[in-house]
């Protein structure tokens, strides 16, 4: 386990994003996996309640194991795309989700279930943290790509309904002008183009809509703004 650790952190940015969840309140990891960056949060701060949810029964096994009764932590095995999931917990009960590599894992139709349930669930004032990889540098991009696809769909060692590159970014843009949207380069001195995705519930204001055109890729504080036709990023100073 403790190379597991040392590799994880040697290839992802873990430190950088804890700062962003809120020190107390219910936080839950989508697609925990054997639940490092769960674990990381529960730590970190006794006054946070972390849920980890993953639907591979083998990484939860392990997770449960390696939190050796932490009472601020717990590990499920659930289907995040699915509803049935997502009903016990209340509306606006929840002051942080984390999402760490795992929505091009999922169709679209699934990604805006799962998307439409966390800002049901999060609280006003609560964070959506998205961590995700960039398109560039074109070569950083390419070598992640190529090995997703052989860890997904070759010897199937991430369990996924396949690969989803080029939509992961859509969902994101059906939050409503009440969230704050904020790019963040974490990429710098890892192999893979890392960035994260800070998304801030100002008020209850979710509509569940397609993006009909819109950019990518922006690298700075945004505003969004919404109608039921189409997204408008508005550039936010820094």
């Amino acid at each position: 386990m403790r190379r597991y650790v040392a590799i994880r952190n040697a290839l992802c940015p873990f430190a950088a994003i804890v700062p962003f969840v809120p020190l107390e309140g219910s936080v839950i990891d989508l697609g925990s996996g054997m639940g490092y960056f769960a674990l990381l949060m529960a730590l970190e701060s006794p006054s946070r309640r972390v849920l980890g949810v993953d639907w591979d029964v083998g990484r939860v096994a392990t997770a449960r194991r390696v939190a050796n009764g932490l009472p601020n932590a717990r590990f499920e095995i659930g289907d995040i795309a699915d509803a049935s999931w997502w009903s016990r917990i209340d509306t606006g009960s929840v002051q942080a989700v984390t999402c760490i590599d795992l929505l091009y894992l999922l169709p679209m139709a699934a990604q805006e279930r799962v998307l439409s349930q966390v800002s049901r669930v999060l609280a006003p004032g609560g964070v959506v943290l998205v961590k995700r990889m960039r398109r560039h540098p074109r070569w950083k991009w390419c070598w992640y790509r190529w090995q997703e696809h052989i860890a997904v769909e070759i010897i199937r060692l991430t369990k996924g309904r396949g690969l989803w590159f080029d939509s992961s970014d859509n969902p994101l843009r059906m939050f409503a002008s009440n969230w704050s949207r904020q790019i963040i380069d974490l990429g710098r001195g890892f192999v893979y183009p890392h960035e994260l995705i800070v998304l801030r519930k100002e008020q209850e204001d979710y509509l569940a809509v397609s993006d009909s055109g819109g950019r990518g890729g922006v690298e700075t504080n945004e505003k969004m703004t919404i109608s039921r036709r189409h997204v408008t990023l508005v550039r936010g100073t820094k």
